[in-house]
């Protein structure tokens, strides 16, 4: 029996990370049936200490939102966003209390989301084709780069492409991590391919917050490597950086960033997300401290969109796209403080106990939540909620510092 629920809570999780790049709204029920399975196997009794700052800080994010339900007018709207955040609280208490299993299986589930993430591009480039994309690519306009049109025909099926670019990211590097042990050449060989389709696959969807990131990545190996081998090998790097930074300003989005930035004589004009957070900024000015409530939120940058004239965020009811700012507006200092000891605490300890994984996937999280509010959509929620608790409750050494967890 104990088998049969391991296997059902292993197929639960596949279908948990296939659904975070493919739908989106399919992920609800296989979190359920993970919470059936796990309710059979947990063992209160051997729950520890161990982690539970982590839980702690996720769970309180999500009660925090709950509670300026109470202080917000428009219910509908944020018991909505509260349904979507739930994982918040679920996951982690899930990982925390049946630990044993995450640990005996972590490297199996890690093995699963790069499987997943694999299988969903086969997936999305299968739909493409089959809603007749392809021919349209064919015979685009030449005055429009490749990346740019890919993103118009959504070579993402509609799913909002920051967000699975984020888990393809993720998913390259659990794979750089496993390479130093792969000993066999065929399959390293492999692993690089994989490697490079899902690189490829990330600059077809073309979001500049996950190039960022990878470039932000990229800079972190280049520096580690350049510390451990000879002045030929710190050349290359150098190079390879310095055409990675050309090739993105000028064949993706950042063509039309740095285009405006030579045109422009105020940073509004740069790009319409730095109008977004100068509204959200505005907003916060009126209830700084606990916010307008997880309910009212949009309505009160909707209304500074409109004194300011801002037509393309007023036209499609644009957020602040920006979660520290969008916490910011809902629940205040109080709230915004709350999400940075998230990062914080998290990174202090990836430092201190050298955990390159935690460490990196923190960085690519944070650039995501600069760029996007990725707690309003429940894929940002999910990846964040499982991925946090697994790697800071699971994956990090088994003696926290005593001093964090009082």
């Amino acid at each position: 029996m104990k088998n049969i629920l391991r296997n059902m809570k292993l197929i639960s999780l596949t279908g948990i990370f296939i659904m975070l790049f493919l739908k989106f709204s399919l992920i609800p029920y296989f979190i359920g049936i993970l919470v059936l399975c796990s309710l059979f196997t947990i063992d209160y009794k051997k729950s520890k200490k161990r982690g539970l700052i982590f839980v702690l800080l996720l769970s309180g994010l999500f009660l925090l939102n709950a509670i300026s339900l109470f202080y917000s007018s428009n219910f509908q709207f944020g018991i909505k966003t509260v349904e979507t955040q739930i994982s918040l609280i679920l996951l982690p208490v899930l990982i925390y209390f049946d630990r044993d299993f995450y640990y005996t299986e972590q490297n199996k589930i890690k093995t699963l989301f790069i499987y997943a993430a694999f299988a969903s591009i086969i997936a999305l480039i299968g739909i493409f084709i089959y809603n007749g994309k392809l021919t349209e690519i064919l015979n685009y306009n030449r005055q429009y780069d490749i990346y740019s049109v890919l993103r118009y025909h959504k070579l993402s099926a509609g799913q909002h492409p920051s967000y699975i670019s984020l888990g393809y990211l993720f998913a390259i590097i659990l794979i750089w991590q496993g390479l130093k042990a792969i000993s066999h050449k065929a399959y390293f060989a492999v692993k690089v391919v994989l490697i490079v389709i899902l690189l490829s696959f990330i600059f077809f969807l073309n979001a500049r917050a996950i190039f960022i990131a990878a470039f932000l990545v990229v800079i972190y190996f280049a520096i580690k490597y350049m510390t451990e081998h000879r002045l030929i090998y710190k050349i290359i790097i150098i190079a390879f950086l310095g055409f990675g930074f050309l090739f993105l300003v000028k064949n993706t989005r950042f063509k039309k960033v740095f285009l405006n930035l030579s045109n422009a004589t105020n940073i509004e004009q740069v790009d319409l997300r730095f109008s977004l957070w100068r509204n959200a900024a505005i907003a916060c000015k009126d209830k700084p401290i606990f916010g307008y409530g997880i309910g009212d939120s949009k309505e009160a940058i909707a209304k500074v969109h409109k004194q300011r004239n801002i037509t393309e965020a007023v036209d499609y009811n644009l957020n602040a796209h920006n979660q520290f700012l969008e916490t910011l507006i809902q629940t205040g200092l109080v709230g915004f403080i709350l999400l940075c000891s998230l990062f914080v605490v998290a990174l202090y300890q990836s430092i201190k106990k050298k955990q390159e994984l935690l460490f990196l996937f923190l960085i690519i999280t944070i650039v995501c939540f600069i760029f996007e509010s990725m707690l309003q959509r429940l894929t940002g929620v999910v990846f964040l909620a499982f991925w946090y608790s697994f790697l800071t409750i699971i994956y990090l050494p088994n003696q926290l510092d005593e001093t964090i967890l009082r």
